[in-house]
């Protein structure tokens, strides 16, 4: 792929301090604990680069509409980064650099656990309901298996809204990436099962 720039991350120079901005709850990726902490994938990640750079580090829960704008705006701005479901384009917006990928995943299907008709792409028939993350790669997909066009083609804001949306059976299958579906695999073992195989083999 073309090489696109890449960002060295701001610090503020009073204080070292690291604002990112996050959407939660956005389970695995950003969630709550108890105690009203973010906690998931994306601490994770920073909490390592924290415990190697010596650099502190706060999130900031808000909605990810907007948020590369306000970065953009330099001195201006609330926040210094931003981790979020948000696609990387082929090119940044101005005023906007994307670190270098840190997690590869797929889209894969999901459906209930005992559905026995959807075992890939092939098997999504016309009547059946699909659905998919808004403004997310899993849009793509659809539109490349051509199911976009479809009057059943129905959006969510959310992982878990999708999710919901499976097992309270308003949608027959969903779109979505393969980290959120092994997430969701493992929590909810007896009610939703990743469609066509384990691993790679379901990416569509």
């Amino acid at each position: 792929p073309t090489p696109r720039p890449t960002a060295d991350l701001p610090v503020d120079a009073a204080g070292d301090l690291l604002v990112i901005a996050t959407d939660a709850p956005l389970p695995p990726f950003a969630d709550f604990d108890p105690f009203g902490n973010v906690v998931g994938f994306n601490n994770a990640v920073v909490e390592r680069i924290s415990s190697r750079t010596g650099l502190d580090y706060e999130f900031v829960v808000t909605p990810s509409d907007g948020v590369l704008d306000n970065i953009a705006t330099g001195s201006a701005r609330d926040f210094d980064a931003v981790m979020s479901a948000l696609l990387i384009p082929d090119t940044p917006p101005p005023g906007i650099a994307f670190t270098h990928p840190y997690l590869e995943i797929g889209q894969v299907l999901m459906v209930l656990v005992d559905d026995k008709t959807i075992d890939g792409a092939a098997d999504i028939q016309p009547g059946m309901t699909v659905g998919v993350l808004a403004n997310s790669d899993g849009v793509n997909a659809a539109a490349a298996l051509g199911i976009a066009e479809s009057d059943l083609f129905t959006t969510y804001d959310k992982p878990s809204q999708l999710l919901q949306a499976l097992i309270d059976e308003v949608v027959d299958v969903i779109i979505l990436d393969s980290y959120a579906a092994d997430y969701f695999v493992r929590n909810f073992p007896e009610q939703v099962r990743i469609a066509g195989g384990a691993g790679r083999e379901a990416w569509l």
